[in-house]
């Protein structure tokens, strides 16, 4: 099987909410899935080749990656793995160390920091991690208040107040197409 990669640049606010409720603040994705360019891929190959479409796209023979995060636009980025920790309170004074957990000797490296007191490792929770050690942040996203129209009384509708998430423009993505 073999895999292309291609580069994503926002052009303009992106809203991918994160689940399908319609009441309260829509939280937006932090990558862009897959399914999403399967779709713009979609609407081009039906137009043109609607007899192969179903065996190139929904077949398995096409898988869409999603899109995450990069820092230069030449490389990829994974989430952050469960098992990445870094330490509770140098992380407070602005070191960004980072180890793996599981992978540590405690008879040989017992958790003391360099004082002599007793280390606490917190999980990393959020953001992502390139193949060369870069640990890259979430990417900006906007918030947006809103409100509905009352048609009738040409106005803001009352107490139907909403906001939403997005993905802020300018940004740049990674994500792979395997075939």
């Amino acid at each position: 099987m073999a895999e292309q990669y291609y580069i994503c640049t926002l052009e303009s606010d992106v809203v991918l909410n994160s689940k399908m409720a319609t009441e309260g603040n829509m939280k937006t994705l932090d990558y862009i899935a897959g399914s999403n360019f399967l779709g713009v891929v979609a609407n081009g190959i039906y137009a043109k080749h609607k007899e192969k479409a179903y065996s190139i796209l929904h077949a398995g023979e096409v898988s869409f990656g999603d899109a995450h995060i990069s820092l230069d636009g030449k490389e990829v980025s994974y989430a952050i793995p469960f098992s990445l920790f870094n330490d509770k309170i140098e992380n407070k004074l602005g070191v960004h160390k980072a180890w793996m957990h599981h992978l540590i000797d405690f008879d040989k490296n017992p958790p003391f920091d360099s004082k002599g007191s007793k280390s606490q490792s917190k999980q990393v929770r959020s953001g992502y991690l390139t193949p060369t050690g870069h640990i890259l942040k979430s990417p900006d996203k906007n918030f947006v208040l809103k409100s509905a129209q009352d048609r009738d009384e040409r106005r803001s509708k009352d107490g139907a107040m909403f906001g939403f998430e997005s993905l802020k423009a300018g940004q740049v993505y990674v994500f792979s197409v395997r075939y």
